[in-house]
């Protein structure tokens, strides 16, 4: 599945004199290929993101420590959803700067595997399709790289 995502970035600069506001279009190619999404920009660069939603983090010391072990950036973020109930995404990325695509690809499928059978929380899930790419934009729209 491809997804073109538009996006408006709006960067405040300050001045000594005034408040000046630039806004930059921002174009990304979402590409998803089963619970692995590769995001490109404009630019030439592109990142590797995974996500797995889950509720009710049982253990928060070991929560900890498994977020702490993550070999990747990643976005955390808590959702309040009054119709599905409230709950939680975890998106691991790794960028091009890093890692060549295949290999970005294999360590997030590997991370998001270990994820899920090691996060002690309720309803682990790895997202994969058109849940990815929503959790994906639900982290951008929070202000998270893609």
């Amino acid at each position: 599945n491809k997804c073109i995502v538009k996006k408006t970035v709006i960067i405040e600069k300050l001045k000594v004199s005034n408040f000046s506001k630039t806004i930059f279009d921002v174009n990304i190619k979402l590409g998803v290929l089963g619970c692995v999404a590769l995001c490109s920009s404009g630019l030439g660069g592109f990142s590797v993101s995974g996500a797995l939603a889950f509720r009710e983090i049982r253990d928060e010391e070991l929560f900890k420590k498994i977020l702490q072990s993550i070999p990747a950036d990643y976005s955390f973020i808590f959702i309040r959803n009054k119709s599905r109930g409230d709950f939680y995404l975890l998106c691991p990325r790794i960028s091009s700067s890093i890692r060549s695509k295949d290999e970005a690809v294999s360590i997030i499928s590997g991370i998001l595997n270990s994820l899920a059978t090691s996060i002690p929380a309720s309803e682990v899930k790895i997202l994969k399709g058109e849940e990815l790419v929503s959790a994906l934009l639900t982290a951008s729209f929070w202000g998270v790289e893609l």
